[in-house]
């Protein structure tokens, strides 16, 4: 292949890489809504927590404008956010429409924030639940998923609503399978990594260190294709080995953090490891950095089933899937950016435009994050 060849290979996934930096660096974190089903007694009923934040955004309960909603805000709108609520869900029993009734309305602190928690009573005329739709927020937020624990006699099942999946169907008197929790975590934590802005950022510019191996000050390029996946399992399993061991500590409550100072905290180590690329001050070798960093990553990832009450046993199933489909998906990701990283490891470009250019970028959206974060203020108007 000719050097000119190369040069232009190159640049198209500098383009590539540029392009998916600008939309990770516009991002807003994904939102969520946290939905328990319950149809284990004689009467079914719906508990609903959706974040504040969202329905300000959908529904202006803001009322004197200081960007802080209090529960004296929220019971002003009680009628309108209760109206806008059962807009944006359907439950059916054999085909037919369901009737909601709010029962009440508290406020509920999650990871990431101050939610609107509603308790609905749930009728149908044609016998038990079997359907679900939900339309919260897809028509302006397409990043948004609704999680639903759905509490049957023997057991639970986890679903997430998107707007790829915005209905479900449920046999309610239908074993409950442990294996269908167990996927479906995998699934989602696969798509959390992948989808996730901050997590993104962090494995790539783990993954632009691994090629340039620093097993010493001076970083020199890595001479076969073994040693980089050496080198990239050791990366992937280090990160995956340290949110395992924070995030369990979030899921059961035994140590609960603001989410503002988490995602303050998940943007300073994507500085870090930024900023190392460019002048490396970090002690040990990339996998170690990616431990040491990693673990409040775990703190983050935490959001997306500390939200939802589950039995212990239902936890841990979920747990076990969502840890397994980070893991799927950081190999995904590395599998797309080693090949072309490793084929022009030794070149010039290389380490003016991949390592030091999109960790020069990487290090300034980090930055805007968290100032954005810690002071809680917004620097750019995307």
């Amino acid at each position: 292949m000719q050097v000119e060849d190369r040069v232009k290979i190159l640049i198209v996934i500098m383009l590539w890489a540029t392009n998916l930096l600008s939309t990770t660096a516009i991002a807003h974190k994904p939102s969520d809504s946290y939905m328990t089903l319950d149809v284990t007694g004689p009467s079914t009923w719906l508990r609903w927590d959706i974040a504040l934040r969202d329905l300000e955004y959908a529904n202006g309960i803001d009322l004197d404008g200081d960007r802080t909603i209090s529960w004296g805000e929220v019971q002003q709108r009680y009628p309108r956010i209760i109206a806008f609520a059962q807009r944006q869900i359907e439950l059916s029993a054999s085909g037919s429409l369901c009737t909601t009734t709010p029962r009440e309305q508290q406020l509920a602190d999650h990871t990431d924030g101050t939610y609107a928690a509603m308790i609905f009573d749930v009728h149908c005329t044609a016998g038990g639940v079997d359907g679900l739709r939900y339309d919260l927020l897809f028509d302006r937020d397409p990043t948004h998923r609704g999680l639903l624990n759905l509490r049957l006699p023997e057991g639970e099942q986890l679903y997430t609503l998107s707007p790829e999946q915005r209905e479900i169907a449920f046999d309610t008197s239908a074993p409950v399978s442990p294996m269908t929790t167990f996927v479906n975590r995998i699934t989602e934590g696969t798509k959390h990594i992948l989808s996730g802005p901050d997590h993104v950022l962090f494995l790539i510019t783990l993954i632009l260190a691994a090629v340039p191996l620093r097993s010493t000050r001076v970083p020199h390029p890595v001479s076969q294709i073994r040693g980089l996946v050496k080198e990239l399992l050791l990366i992937t399993g280090a990160f995956t080995l340290a949110h395992s061991l924070t995030l369990p500590i979030t899921l059961f409550d035994l140590v609960t953090l603001p989410g503002r100072w988490v995602e303050s905290a998940i943007a300073l180590s994507i500085l870090l490891a930024a900023v190392n690329n460019l002048y490396p001050f970090l002690p040990g070798r990339s996998w170690a950095i990616a431990f040491s960093l990693g673990l409040v990553h775990g703190l983050g990832f935490a959001s997306d089933l500390a939200g939802l009450t589950l039995s212990t046993e239902s936890a841990l199933l979920a747990l076990a899937g969502f840890n397994l489909g980070i893991e799927l998906g950081q190999l995904a990701l590395a599998m797309v950016l080693v090949p072309p990283l490793y084929l022009y490891r030794n070149t010039h470009l290389y380490r003016i435009l991949a390592l030091r250019g999109v960790s020069a970028v990487i290090a300034i959206i980090a930055l805007v994050w968290l100032v954005e974060r810690g002071f809680d203020t917004r620097l750019t108007t995307l």
